[in-house]
């Protein structure tokens, strides 16, 4: 059920869908914090990706599973340009300072109220 208008939402292929406020063991592993900043270290990309097609989650104070705010989403998106630049762009200077301001943008606007 759409948690805003109460209307039924169909569930593709047999996967659950966790609202904020679920059991945290009902998110898949792919989804959770660790994985998604063990990937931003290391393949950027993918946790782009993984923001991109659904919900990120972490574990709430109360345990319950909480979803990471939209900016966050957008920051890790914003983050793989970077990592894109250095890894295909070559050596240059300017590339190298074009990728430390897409980061530091990428954090402001992560961390934008």
């Amino acid at each position: 059920m759409c948690p805003k208008c109460g209307a039924p939402q169909i569930v593709v292929g047999g996967a659950q869908s966790v609202q904020t406020g679920g059991a945290a063991s009902t998110v898949p592993w792919f989804r959770k914090r660790w994985f998604v900043l063990l990937c931003l270290v290391t393949i950027t990309p993918i946790a782009s990706l993984l923001a991109m097609t659904g919900n990120i989650h972490y574990t709430g104070r109360n345990g319950t599973a909480t979803v990471f705010p939209k900016p966050i989403r957008n920051g890790l998106m914003i983050a793989t340009l970077p990592w894109l630049m250095v890894t295909f762009g070559g050596e240059s200077p300017s590339v190298a300072l074009a990728a430390v301001g897409l980061l530091v943008f990428a954090v402001l606007l992560a961390f934008k109220k």
